[in-house]
């Protein structure tokens, strides 16, 4: 009896549901208007609203007499930056605030996947080119860059060989249609 019930406590621990203790209650998406809402994913970072620092009272003041004096004397912000009276205003780089770890997320290193690296599969077919297309990896950086696209990479590549003259067709192949 002990070991049919040790049995079946195994076997229906397979099939015990997890307990969800975050459940979030289901919240409907408003579409109204053009744009879907904006969502934060895994990885984003919202950058803040306002990154100008608070006004002083030194500027509030200067501000207030501006604005009580707008009615008089109109100047716009692009006349302004002509004249030099103002500079424009420059925020530095906004930093993000790195999230804490969550304690109970365990991290799983698979050394085989670390080690096994992946390169991409680059296919040059050209439409007048007869021959099969090249298949396969490239692994060396050329010297090529955008500034000179049209600069010949020497050390890589031989521009004096033709390869169309090299490439030879292949024979026709048996006829099995008349081999008895």
């Amino acid at each position: 009896k002990k070991k049919d019930e040790k049995t079946k406590q195994a076997f229906q621990s397979f099939f015990i549901k997890p307990k969800d203790n975050n459940v979030k209650p289901a919240t409907p998406k408003s579409t109204t208007g053009m744009f879907i809402p904006f969502e934060l994913k895994k990885d984003m970072h919202l950058a803040p609203a306002v990154r100008r620092d608070a006004l002083t009272e030194d500027k509030k003041n200067n501000l207030d007499q501006t604005l009580a004096n707008a009615e008089n004397y109109v100047n716009t912000y692009l006349a302004q930056l002509k004249n030099g009276d103002v500079k424009p205003h420059r925020t530095g780089r906004v930093l993000r605030v790195n999230p804490q770890p969550e304690e109970d997320v365990e991290i799983v290193h698979d050394s085989e996947a670390l080690k096994k690296v992946t390169y991409c599969v680059k296919i040059l077919q050209f439409h007048t080119d007869y021959r099969p297309p090249y298949c396969g990896t490239w692994r060396k950086k050329p010297a090529l860059s955008a500034r000179n696209p049209w600069k010949k990479d020497e050390t890589v590549f031989d521009y004096d060989v033709d390869s169309d003259e090299e490439w030879e067709e292949e024979e026709p192949g048996e006829s099995l249609s008349c081999s008895d």
